[in-house]
């Protein structure tokens, strides 16, 4: 004789409430690929300070873009004590060109890599020092 135990179906509200629950769980277990931990976060393929090169303040209202190809994203600082930083894209590998203005300074680009691996991108800390112009 087999016993199996009863089964309750969830009213909706209390099912969308366990799925919420299950979704949030989830976003913060790893999962496990190949011999690597992964989890459901999304890591910025880059985090840009912007400084004054003279003086080393930083410059929280440049204008950013970042491109890549066809790819195009104009960040906005964020605060993060004592600096700002602009960050993104989330979870994309590409060859970057980090181009940053600023009225007062000269505008300045640089290239960066951003690789691939089993999990997340290999995010990369890029710091940019612009000059005041004369």
């Amino acid at each position: 004789m087999v016993v199996r135990p009863a089964v309750t179906v969830p009213s909706r509200s209390t099912g969308l409430a366990l799925a919420a629950a299950l979704v949030a769980v989830w976003s913060v277990v790893p999962t496990t690929v190949g011999c690597s931990s992964c989890t459901m976060e999304a890591d910025d393929a880059f985090v840009l300070t912007v400084t004054d090169a003279q003086t080393g303040a930083p410059i929280c209202d440049a204008v950013v873009d970042v491109t890549d190809g066809a790819f195009m994203r104009s960040p906005k600082s964020t605060p993060v004590s004592p600096v700002c930083v602009y960050q993104g894209p989330s979870e994309r590998a590409g060859h970057y060109t980090i181009h940053v203005a600023h009225p007062g300074y000269v505008s300045q680009d640089t290239d960066v890599t951003i690789s691939q691996n089993q999990c997340h991108v290999n995010d990369q800390k890029v710091k940019i020092a612009l000059v005041p112009s004369s």
